[in-house]
């Protein structure tokens, strides 16, 4: 199946500002969190020198075994199945897209993209919830993760829809 056929198949963007259009430059976009190893350092924060679409883009830097620049938790319903995607264009390090699964704002899962990106051009990674293996999730956030040991990694266009 194409991915622009199966895409079609998914409607209703979930993601608030996926584009980063509405973030100030030079700040991290509004309710994103980071996470990273214990003895990584890492920022991120909105850009304007290298977006996909439009003017804006997100930017994960640091140094460290691994790091990730997670949405916001977006609310779902359990019986539906989700895909996310993002652009993301690698300077350095490795990355991939993740979803995590949470209830009653605990964390009980992931599932991570098959996908692991490199190269320094605009790819689109995108990942599919797992509804029966997650079937107690109220929602789920978007994770860009990044491998060290140094990473500098851009993502735009994010999405999450729903089927």
């Amino acid at each position: 199946m194409s991915r622009s056929f199966f895409f079609q198949l998914f409607k209703g963007d979930l993601m608030p500002d996926g584009g980063f259009e509405s973030a100030r430059v030079g700040e991290p976009p509004d309710g994103w969190r980071i996470n990273k190893a214990p003895d990584a350092s890492a920022n991120f924060r909105v850009v304007d020198d290298l977006a996909k679409k439009d003017t804006r883009a997100l930017l994960l830097e640091g140094k460290g075994a691994w790091m990730s620049a997670n949405s916001p938790q977006l609310e779902i319903d359990p019986a539906k199945k989700y895909r996310a995607s993002a652009w993301i264009r690698v300077k350095s390090g490795q990355a991939r897209i993740q979803i995590s699964y949470h209830r009653d704002n605990n964390w009980i899962g992931t599932t991570d993209g098959t996908q692991r990106f490199v190269n320094d051009a605009w790819s689109c990674a995108d990942v599919e919830s797992e509804p029966l293996r997650f079937p107690y999730a109220t929602h789920l956030n978007v994770a860009i993760v990044v491998d060290g040991p140094e990473v500098s990694v851009y993502a735009d266009d994010m999405k999450v829809l729903g089927a």
